[in-house]
């Protein structure tokens, strides 16, 4: 099983988007996923079609009130189960500590193939429960003037709570969002990105999609809602890069 947390500190860059349609499109790849919405908006619950205010969540199972099995919905889409967020009827910090989410997670470790935790952009004690129990991190990052000041910022923030709580975060890759291809201004930041990150960054660049606006809507994941759409082609192309990386990762 492998953890993946969707992080980073800047809203807007598609972290949510990222985070519903990556684990679609590897459950279109016969993968086993579980998608945790970790952020009180529950922006990722309502996006695959899940009323957040009906049923509890991540906070009542994290608090042990209920057992996991009262809190799974079970094939929002094809192989992809939800733990939903239902912070908003809580207090929005269930955590006496960084651990309680790893903790919980490990119980689920031979139910699936991924688990992809969709988060806030602040980082608190939310987040870094996220944090300590991924294996590795995907950084979605916005194609703008100030991308790279934001991702040295972010890498700051990281390197600090790595030493905070004596662990280490693997990253697992930039994937550059938004991106419009018919710009020479867009073009050039993104060429800038690469160079400067390197193999840090994905070859797959996530294109501006309206569809993928339209989707979470409708609640539905893109491959349920426009298959053929720039954007389906994207994160499936995404998908197959995630599951080379992570193969790399589990052998290093």
């Amino acid at each position: 099983m492998t953890v993946i947390a969707i992080y980073n500190r800047k809203g807007g860059v598609a972290k949510t988007t990222t985070a519903i349609n990556l684990a679609a499109a590897l459950a279109n790849n016969q993968k086993r996923v579980l998608l945790i919405d970790n952020a009180p908006q529950a922006n990722a619950t309502a996006g695959v079609g899940v009323n957040p205010s009906a049923q509890p969540g991540i906070a009542a199972w994290l608090t042990d009130s209920i057992p996991v099995e009262k809190v799974l919905i079970h094939d929002v889409y094809q192989n992809l189960d939800l733990i939903p967020s239902d912070y908003s009827k809580n207090d929005h910090s269930p955590f006496l500590d960084r651990f309680r989410l790893s903790n919980h997670i490990s119980s689920l470790a031979t139910r699936y193939d991924f688990i992809i935790i969709d988060n806030d952009p602040t980082l608190d004690l939310l987040t870094e429960n996220a944090l300590y129990a991924a294996d590795t991190v995907l950084i979605p990052l916005r194609i703008d003037k100030f991308a790279l000041d934001g991702y040295r910022e972010l890498r700051r923030h990281l390197r600090e709570f790595e030493k905070e709580t004596h662990s280490h975060l693997e990253i697992l890759g930039i994937l550059l969002t938004q991106y419009e291809s018919r710009t020479r201004v867009m073009k050039g930041m993104r060429k800038e990105l690469q160079t400067t990150l390197g193999n840090l960054v994905f070859q797959t660049t996530i294109r501006k999609n309206i569809q993928l606006v339209e989707a979470p809507f409708l609640g539905r994941p893109i491959y349920d809602y426009a298959p053929r759409a720039k954007g389906a082609i994207d994160y499936e192309a995404l998908a197959q890069e995630v599951l080379e990386r992570t193969k790399k990762q589990a052998v290093s």
